[in-house]
């Protein structure tokens, strides 16, 4: 089982919002989560984030990893 978590303060807390057995089910909700701004996770039914991050956690990733490569 996969659930949908969803921040509604800039990542401090993150709350359930649905539950599927296929994380491509949150496909048209993150999109819109993603327009909005608002960031989310998909976790499998251990607790661990999925592959699948809303674009603020990519965008975070991102510059980590550009910022180590310079160094």
């Amino acid at each position: 089982m996969y659930k949908l978590m969803v921040s509604w303060d800039c990542g401090m807390s993150y709350q359930m919002e649905s539950e599927s057995l296929n994380p491509d089910d949150f496909k048209a909700r993150t999109e819109e989560l993603d327009k909005q701004m608002i960031r989310w996770t998909i976790e499998d039914e251990a607790g661990q984030c999925h592959d699948k991050l809303c674009k603020i956690h990519k965008s975070i990733l991102a510059f980590m990893l550009h910022a180590n490569k310079k160094e």
